[in-house]
């Protein structure tokens, strides 16, 4: 199997590229091409925890599903995101296919670190207004803090931050919520 040269990617691009094993994940928006390097343990941390909390929560109520990372979000031929964690709403399940997903889930949520939080907070939330996600979360491990922005348009606004106690969905998944020491945790050790 050959490299991609590419100087604009497209999905079809990153499919060829070999798996070497290295822990990272590539993405793509608007044909150029980022490597995210594997996430440190307080991500990996947040992450596990709300992904729980959420299966938790979806289990009695029979939504949809939720994802976490290595999934492909195949938005466009040339804008795939590997999201943290990813909810597709019941009706909405036929975007699921073996390879990912093909078009715009309900809710994305990343989770930042020094290498990710400008594209995070730049590319990608535009990339996501975009393509219609209706509600995007950026969860701080560092600051133990989480922004949730909602659609507006073709926007993703900030609908609340927060720094201490409860977030809530506002739109996706009504009655959802968890205390932020539930989503970040303790560190081990601490």
């Amino acid at each position: 199997m050959s490299r991609p040269t590419a100087t604009h990617w497209t999905y079809e691009d990153l499919l060829r590229m070999p798996d070497e094993g290295d822990g990272k994940r590539y993405e793509i928006v608007g044909g150029v091409r980022f490597m995210t390097p594997s996430p440190f343990e307080r991500h990996q941390r947040a992450s596990g925890n709300l992904v729980f909390l959420l299966m938790s929560f979806l289990e009695e109520r029979d939504l949809g599903v939720v994802y976490h990372a290595r999934l492909d979000v195949v938005l466009s031929d040339d804008t795939v995101l590997v999201p943290d964690i990813v909810f597709v709403s019941k009706a909405r399940v036929s975007i699921i296919q073996e390879r990912g997903l093909f078009a715009a889930p309900d809710l994305v949520v990343e989770i930042l670190s020094d290498e990710t939080e400008s594209r995070d907070r730049g590319l990608k939330l535009r990339a996501y207004a975009e393509h219609g996600v209706r509600e995007y979360w950026i969860l701080d491990p560092a600051h133990r803090s989480v922004e949730i922005f909602v659609l507006d348009g073709r926007d993703l606004v900030k609908s609340s931050e927060h720094s201490a106690g409860k977030i809530s969905s506002p739109i996706v998944l009504p009655g959802f919520s968890a205390t932020l020491d539930r989503i970040f945790g303790t560190a081990p050790g601490a």
